[in-house]
């Protein structure tokens, strides 16, 4: 089997875990289905949209081994269910830690008091590249087993 798998970070530091820059992994012609319908859903999305984002692989691959996380904030999250002003949307509160240009400066510490809801949500905001693509491939690896 053949996996095609890459990431690239956009703009975002170590914020997102993104498919878009490929990187072969070959793992012998195993039967390994599982794996090679990983591979082709991310290939057509990757082609598709010109990237891939793994949202739920890099949430799971927090709570198999939480150094995945290499920095995290709380943050308060709410899902906007009405349509009064997103629809179906995440929407966190960012105040408490916006530098001083808030179109651009996003701050790992704490930059201002900011009155606001609780925070409810521990937010991922960098990954150990390496490690996520390593557990990735492992898990993969076992369906062919």
């Amino acid at each position: 089997m053949t996996s095609a798998f890459g990431v690239r970070h956009r703009n975002h530091g170590d914020r997102r875990i993104r498919l878009r820059e490929f990187v072969i992994i070959d793992q012998g012609d195993d039967g390994n289905k599982v794996a090679d319908v990983c591979a082709n859903l991310l290939s057509f999305a990757a082609k598709m949209y010109g990237h891939s984002e793994l949202c739920d692989a890099s949430t799971v691959s927090w709570l198999i081994d939480p150094a995945v996380v290499k920095k995290s904030l709380m943050v308060h999250i709410d899902v906007e269910t009405k349509g009064e002003f997103t629809r179906g949307m995440t929407v966190c509160d960012w105040r408490k830690y916006m530098g001083e240009d808030p179109k651009e400066d996003l701050s790992h510490e704490k930059q201002v008091d900011a009155d606001g809801k609780e925070p409810n949500v521990e937010m991922a905001m960098e990954f150990d590249k390496n490690r996520f693509w390593e557990l990735l491939v492992e898990t993969l690896k076992e369906y062919g087993k």
